[in-house]
């Protein structure tokens, strides 16, 4: 969400500038609506799934399922569209969820392991990946 949907917390009005991204559906397409519209609007996408997308610094940012971070401009004039601004790290897994969050006023990724674990240790306690 871009901003509170209320102009004030005591204001029955709505502020028309809020925006409510999300991902949804089986694909994990992103999708934005606006105070007043009737429907959500797709953002086009060079990839997906998506697993996270946030609001920072003004902007909509979003990561997929490799670690590929775009940047979503609404106003673009042929459509809503992502950008990529960041390509994938290296030696990324589908079962790593991806996510962003803000620190210190910096925008950080973040991965979890999802069900087990990617690395296992030698005798001298150094890790190494199983991949």
């Amino acid at each position: 969400m871009s901003s509170n949907p209320r102009k004030t917390k005591s204001s029955p009005n709505y502020n028309p500038d809020c925006i409510v991204a999300a991902i949804y559906g089986e694909d994990d397409i992103l999708a934005f609506t606006r105070i007043g519209d009737s429907v959500w609007t797709n953002i086009m996408v060079p990839s997906r799934p998506y697993d996270d997308i946030v609001y920072y610094s003004g902007k909509f940012y979003a990561v997929d399922c490799h670690g590929v971070v775009v940047v979503c401009d609404l106003d673009d004039d042929n459509g809503p569209k992502a950008i990529v601004v960041a390509p994938a790290p290296t030696k990324t897994h589908g079962s790593i969820q991806k996510y962003h969050v803000e620190s210190v006023g910096d925008l950080l990724p973040v991965s979890r392991i999802r069900g087990g674990t990617l690395f296992e240790g030698d005798d001298d306690n150094n890790l190494k990946s199983r991949y």
